[in-house]
């Protein structure tokens, strides 16, 4: 346990046992490290300014968590299912996920999109009340605790990755409707400036 009375050194602590995460900070310095990083909305929520940890769990969550392990089977399976009718629904020709493995078994948590349209496309979907998120956490190179400590560096692959990554969601709980309405929107987004 840390007792503090100074307000910065709280803010640290609590962005390092978030991941080094800005989320739980006081708003005011969330907006100063977002200005000092040229950290967009999209980006900030998977930026890691801080090298930090995740160590939040407590029993009751465990507990839950033994109660889900029960339904897991159906949940990756649904999973499973959304993930092949995305890929058989959204028409990216920047980049496509490579399914053609029969022996691998895949329950995602969103499905990865990567397109230099993603402005226009996270915008499009935040309009229509869709949430995306950063492909976490793109390059490590360009995280503000990284290059702090070792200066910017330059990754070819997770470069390509953080600048046009997202992921749209992907659940046990989507219907065959809601993945059909999510791909509308993508496709509209990806093709609409063809």
């Amino acid at each position: 346990m840390i007792s503090t009375d100074d307000r910065d050194l709280c803010n640290v602590i609590k962005s390092i046992r978030a991941h080094g995460w800005s989320r739980d900070l006081d708003s005011d310095i969330k907006q100063d490290l977002k200005k000092m990083y040229k950290v967009d909305d999209f980006k900030d929520l998977y930026t890691f300014y801080f090298p930090g940890f995740n160590l939040r769990a407590s029993d009751l969550q465990a507990f839950i968590g033994l109660q889900q392990m029960k339904k897991i089977d159906s949940f990756c399976e649904k999973r499973y299912k959304n993930l092949l009718l995305y890929d058989k629904l959204i028409n990216n020709d920047y980049w496509k996920l490579d399914l053609s493995r029969k022996d691998c078994f895949i329950s995602n948590l969103a499905y990865p999109i990567i397109t230099p349209k993603i402005k226009s496309l996270v915008s499009n979907l935040k309009d229509h009340g869709i949430e995306t998120r950063p492909l976490v956490c793109g390059s490590i190179g360009k995280q503000p605790f990284w290059y702090n400590k070792f200066g910017k560096s330059s990754f070819n692959f997770a470069d390509k990755v953080d600048e046009y990554g997202l992921y749209i969601p992907n659940n046990h709980e989507l219907t065959e409707s809601h993945i059909e309405y999510i791909s509308d929107i993508v496709n509209y987004s990806l093709n609409k400036e063809k």
